[in-house]
Order: C-alpha cells, then sequence, then structure tokens
C-alpha cells in the first residue's frame, strides 16, 4: 500500500499520465477503491482502518489540488467525487468481502458440530 501512495503523485501529476476524460471517472474510483480495501486489510481496529481509509481520502483530495500547478492538469470536482465513491466502494467491497467470509466460517463451524452428534 506505501508503494502504491509514493507512486501516486507522479500519476496524478504527470501530464503524460493524464488519462482520457471518458476513462478517468472509472480510473478515479477503481484506483480510490482498491486501495481503501487495502487500507482496510491492513488493520484490523475499526478505529485504525477509518484513520487509513480517510487518510487515502486525504491525500487523494491533496493530490487533486495540486493538479492545479502542474502544467495540463486541473482540479475537478468530478475527480473528487469519483475519489469519495471508490472509498466508499472500497469499504463497502471489504466489509461485504469480510461478511461472507464470516457467514462461510459459522456455517462450516455449524456442520462440524452436527457431524460432531
Amino acid at each position: 500500500m506505501v508503494a502504491l501512495l509514493v507512486l501516486m503523485p507522479w500519476v496524478a501529476l504527470s501530464s503524460a499520465m493524464s488519462p482520457p476524460s471518458a476513462q478517468a471517472f472509472v480510473m478515479h474510483v477503481s484506483a480510490l477503491a482498491g486501495l481503501c480495501m487495502l487500507a482496510c486489510l491492513a488493520f484490523k481496529k475499526i478505529i485504525l482502518r477509518t484513520g487509513a481509509v480517510l487518510l487515502v481520502f486525504v491525500y487523494s483530495l491533496v493530490l487533486e489540488w495540486l493538479q492545479n500547478f502542474s502544467p495540463d492538469r486541473y482540479c475537478s470536482m468530478e475527480d473528487v467525487v469519483a475519489n469519495a465513491l471508490g472509498c466508499l466502494g472500497g469499504v463497502l467491497l471489504y466489509f461485504t468481502i469480510a461478511g461472507l467470509q464470516g457467514l462461510k466460517r459459522r456455517f462450516a463451524l455449524h456442520g462440524s458440530e452436527k457431524s460432531k452428534d
């Protein structure tokens, strides 16, 4: 995750790395969803997960603002909304997968208890 956060400014501020506008929304959502899902996987305590996700989002806001100072790049509210949706999507995806794994474990435990009877 740290490596991705270190590489993020190069991608966000390089004019050569600017995605076509039709793909920018999808790229923002998917990148932030992946980073926030990694942030959730990195910590066990909910407060640390929350802090990590907020850090990723604030970091994306700073990079978005810094684009104002890069040639051929600009700050866009569409990108900020895409980043927020990506963070939300990553967190929801993490908790959905974690919940499904919990159900799987619960049913596996109940199945093994029934076979013991």
